[in-house]
């Protein structure tokens, strides 16, 4: 099937209605978790919203085990350490000659109060970092630039 600028158009328009629909209307279906089986695997799952600010804990029901807030969006990876402290990725907006999934170059470790530990700031025009790091055991971590 052929697609004309008209046709994308409104395929555009079809995919970002929900986005406009008013905020105080409830979702047409329920959000959060939608399956849960015995054949998960034990444990949680921690992410960061590529759009938000947040790393999030939950735990195999979906539930919200802890959270913390921070100044930058994700740069794609956040791990915990064996302490329980958080250790991310960063990007600051509008940085960088880069652009594009992955990024990063700003690294934070948090306490689990969320108290910032450290902080390095690599996110420079000519290197960044891109997707994963490694956290070493002697407490370095081996970014991918």
């Amino acid at each position: 099937m052929r697609r004309t600028p008209a046709l994308l158009a409104l395929l555009a328009l079809l995919a970002l209605a929900p986005i406009a629909a008013s905020q105080d209307e409830e979702p047409a279906e329920e959000r959060g978790l939608r399956v849960r089986t015995d054949a998960a695997t034990p444990g949680y799952t921690l992410f960061s919203p590529l759009a938000l600010t947040r790393t999030v804990l939950l735990d195999l029901d979906g539930e919200v085990v802890h959270d913390w807030t921070h100044d930058y969006n994700p740069g794609s990876m956040v791990y915990l350490r064996d302490n329980g402290n958080l250790v991310r990725c960063g990007h600051e907006a509008g940085t960088g000659t880069f652009n594009g999934g992955g990024m990063g170059g700003i690294f934070q470790e948090f306490t689990w109060e969320g108290e910032l530990v450290w902080q390095l700031d690599l996110n420079m025009n000519d290197f960044h970092q891109h997707h994963d790091v490694e956290l070493l055991p002697n407490g370095n971590v081996l970014v991918i630039g």
